[in-house]
């Protein structure tokens, strides 16, 4: 038999996180023929707490959903091994996402990532490979298509989780902390000097990482 294809979830179980479309695209899956050749090869594990647990496990039960498995809350340690056995990290968030941490400790660790196109998920992925296994937020259906890709494909998992590793180390400290530093360079060249014409925002940012730019947009509002 082959091993099961692990699809993990990490966070508050409340309505931004967009845990019951997931739940709904598991649904969708189960039924397919590639579920039922597998006889239950595919598993959904849940990590996270929050308010609408009981909502999304009475879903589960309603629907007969099979190898669905609520964890609890998870931190540390033990959360590095639920992504190090996962094969797929899903993460349904429909609003409310700034910016994708909870995608680069997914492909940090090496694993495909399939999410919902919300403004800071789209913008994080924007131009990237990874933007593929985007879907629009609330779209459960498209998101079973997205994970069906990935689930049928060991190596495509293997390809974008390849891909995910060098992703993320654009976003190590040491590369932020050259940046910032390489910011404030910059400034101290600027400073004392009146140029004809000012420096536009977008010449500035044009001089940071994505990340960076959002602080420093977050910070002038």
């Amino acid at each position: 038999l082959c091993a099961p294809v692990n699809i993990l979830f990490v966070g508050r179980i409340e309505e931004r996180k967009g845990l019951i479309y997931l739940l709904k695209a598991f649904k969708i899956l189960e039924k397919t023929p590639l579920f039922e050749q597998k006889k239950g090869g595919v598993r959904l594990i849940v990590v996270g707490e929050g308010e609408l647990k009981e909502e999304c496990e009475e879903y589960v039960r309603k629907n007969k959903l099979k190898d669905v498995h609520f964890e609890g809350g998870i931190t540390g340690e033990n959360l590095s091994s639920y992504y190090a056995s996962c094969d797929i990290f899903c993460a349904p968030s429909i609003f409310g996402e700034s910016f994708g941490i909870v995608l680069l400790e997914a492909m940090a660790s090496g694993k495909p990532v399939v999410a919902f196109a919300n403004e800071g998920y789209k913008e994080f992925l924007k131009d990237k490979k990874g933007e593929r296994f985007l879907a629009k937020p609330k779209d459960f259906r498209e998101l079973a298509q997205k994970l069906e890709i990935l689930i049928k494909n060991p190596k495509l998992r293997k390809e974008m989780g390849e891909w995910g590793i060098e992703e993320a180390k654009k976003y190590s400290w040491p590369k932020i902390a050259d940046q910032v530093l390489d910011f404030y360079k910059f400034c101290q060249k600027q400073k004392g000097k009146r140029p004809e014409k000012p420096l536009s925002l977008k010449a500035i940012l044009g001089k940071v990482d994505k990340v960076l730019q959002k602080d420093i947009l977050d910070w002038l509002r």
